[in-house]
């Protein structure tokens, strides 16, 4: 599945009809690729604050597993029976 909005083969297409010269199919792919870093920073950097401050969820390591277990397990039967569509509804 592709993300919505644009894609970068549209966006590296030179003779789009959006797109008149090299500057802006820079700037569309640079806006594109920020779309992708900026989540993937913000979800390292809670990391880092969650197991800061989360250190005593580290002494129950069965705990966590189980618990974790018991949410995908959910969420696959989740899946199973409503689908992905399931998630919009």
């Amino acid at each position: 599945m592709r993300p919505v909005g644009f894609n970068s083969e549209f966006l590296t297409n030179n003779s789009s009809q959006f797109f008149k010269n090299e500057v802006s199919c820079v700037y569309m792919l640079f806006v594109y690729s920020l779309g992708f870093a900026v989540p993937m920073l913000i979800a390292g950097y809670a990391s880092q604050f969650f197991r800061k401050h989360f250190r005593g969820i580290g002494k129950h390591p069965y705990l966590v597993n189980s618990i974790s277990g018991i949410i995908l397990m959910a969420l696959g039967l989740f899946i199973v029976f409503k689908g992905m569509v399931g998630f919009g509804s």
